[in-house]
């Protein structure tokens, strides 16, 4: 199933031709910061499947505790989260609340759960990972 999304404001836009089933919860505070969100929910495509079909996106590169960089993809104009891009990775992640039908996908589990804030008690049944899935790694 395709995934087609974009920013607030409208300029950017992209389209992921397929995805996989990973859908995850993450707390980490990398990605609270980057989106002003108490988690990110991101679903994962491979990279060949996606494309950017309007304006480009800006791009924030920085560390983290994988052994390679990250770039997040943004709207330069509004400031959408729209991508998680893992140096090396044949995915990226894409930004389920910029998804045009952000329920074409469900969660299926939670990552960086030892970054939780306190406060922020979730209900699922999910499984939780302290940092990313073991298979992920």
């Amino acid at each position: 199933m395709a995934i087609e999304g974009g920013c607030f404001c409208g300029a950017v836009r992209y389209r992921a031709d397929e995805h996989t089933d990973s859908v995850a919860h993450c707390h980490c505070r990398h990605c609270r910061a980057a989106s002003g969100a108490t988690l990110m929910t991101w679903v994962e495509a491979p990279r060949t499947a996606f494309r950017w079909t309007a304006e480009k996106p800006a791009a924030y590169r920085h560390g983290s505790d994988w052994k390679t960089s990250i770039t997040r993809r943004f709207c330069s104009n509004c400031g959408t989260s729209l991508t998680y891009e893992r140096d090396g990775s044949d995915s990226l992640d894409i930004a389920v609340g910029s998804m045009d039908e952000p329920d074409a996908v469900a969660p299926e589990h939670h990552v960086y759960d030892s970054s939780r804030i306190g406060w922020f008690d979730v209900a699922d049944q999910l499984p939780r990972y302290d940092k990313g899935r073991p298979d992920s790694q």
